[in-house]
């Protein structure tokens, strides 16, 4: 039973529904892309956001350049009292209909919270299975046994008592939560995370960014994009390109994104000998044109929630191969285009990366439906309809 500081239902729905969300970090990953097509999204005559986060990041930045409300709230640490009690005072204050939390920590801090504050309905979005990143990239390594205990122990209560819904981003997630959490299925929803796609809709000149970039205007190019960050798999991808520059020279490698270990990983890259056909190029706000320069795309991911990056390339209409991990075969389901390899194999990458390139007019033939089936099932637009849409169906459910 909800506190009785709880708002009553008729007020909350005579005006805007006032909607707190939460994360814990204000960079722009894939969890805060998809808060803000939320914050961007989301019918402002129906529902008044506000967002809660760290003080400072790009995420920041671009809520403030939309409009939206933002109030500074730090989780120090996997559990961090002070964080909630701070929660509890930004729910209570701004008198909030919905507080919909993103990402692990948020997930707990802010159930907890809301729950406390008196939140009506609360709902929190799992973007990754949390024992994954306990057991660490290596799948054979198990976490230790009472992290694993008081993890699942955690989740089971405040996933049954504590929020409302549980949004899932892939139904790979929502099994998984089912069958390892014991979360109710009623109670957990799977809503792809979307992606942007506008920007694949309108022609891009692959010349000029190829010049842009450094690139010979007729090399094969594979691009990998993604945080330099251990989860990516960055350096089974240059494991691999090592042993295709051995085979084929002319093949350019392109890393675009920015992280925590690019030092680490450009050295690791010098130390290959790949002879400048390396290049990060950092982030990049323009992956259409990206992959509009680019011949294949490689993903060598160790752990993913959905795998947007994927759909991007699906959009682009580029041949893909991806670690076989997650809900990545339920994302590219039959896209025709794609190879799959095991995780943490970088001599299987390189050879299912050389099979593309040996039959590219083929692949990308295969490849030229993947614009609708990114569009139809991922875009930012069907995520958006598909929220607003359990939104209402649980205020009506709370009468």
């Amino acid at each position: 039973m909800k506190p009785s500081t709880a708002r009553r239902w008729g007020d909350a729905l005579s005006d805007a529904i006032r909607l707190l969300r939460v994360t814990e970090r204000a960079v722009l990953g894939g969890e805060q892309t998809d808060i803000m097509a939320l914050l961007t999204g989301l019918d402002a005559r129906r529902y008044a956001q506000t967002l809660a986060t760290e003080p400072a990041g790009p995420l920041v930045e671009e809520a403030h350049r939309s409009g939206t409300p933002c109030t500074p709230v730090e989780m120090r640490r996997r559990f961090d009292p002070a964080a909630v009690v701070r929660l509890i005072e930004v729910m209570r204050r701004g008198q909030f209909t919905i507080v919909h939390l993103h990402g692990a920590r948020a997930g707990v801090h802010g159930r907890i919270a809301a729950q406390l504050a008196g939140v009506p309905l609360i709902i929190w979005t799992m973007h990754v299975f949390q024992p994954d990143v306990l057991r660490g990239v290596n799948p054979d390594e198990a976490p230790p046994r009472r992290q694993k205990a008081l993890y699942h122990a955690v989740e089971w209560t405040l996933g049954r008592f504590f929020c409302d819904q549980i949004i899932t981003v892939s139904e790979d997630l929502r099994r998984r939560a089912i069958a390892e959490e014991q979360i109710p299925a009623g109670k957990i929803t799977t809503i792809y995370s979307g992606v942007n796609l506008e920007s694949f809709r309108s022609p891009t000149d692959r010349a000029t960014t190829r010049r842009e970039l450094g690139l010979p205007a007729d090399a094969p190019v594979i691009c990998a994009i993604g945080r330099l960050v251990e989860q990516k798999g960055i350096p089974d991808f240059l494991q691999a390109a090592a042993r295709i520059h051995v085979e084929r020279p002319n093949v350019y490698f392109l890393i675009v994104g920015d992280g925590p270990l690019r030092a680490e990983l450009e050295t690791l890259g010098a130390s290959l000998a790949l002879n400048g056909s390396l290049k990060f190029v950092g982030q990049r706000n323009d992956i259409a044109a990206v992959l509009a320069a680019s011949d294949l795309f490689a993903n060598p991911t160790l752990w993913e929630g959905m795998g947007k990056v994927n759909v991007e390339a699906m959009a682009a209409g580029k041949p893909i191969v991806s670690t076989n991990v997650g809900p990545i075969p339920e994302v590219i389901a039959d896209y025709q285009a794609a190879l799959l390899t095991s995780p943490r194999d970088p001599a299987a990458f390189a050879e299912a990366l050389i099979a593309v390139l040996s039959d590219l007019p083929a692949y990308d033939a295969r490849a030229k439906g993947g614009a609708g089936v990114a569009a139809a099932r991922f875009s930012y637009e069907t995520m958006v309809e598909s929220t607003a849409a359990l939104y209402e169906r649980l205020l009506a459910e709370k009468g």
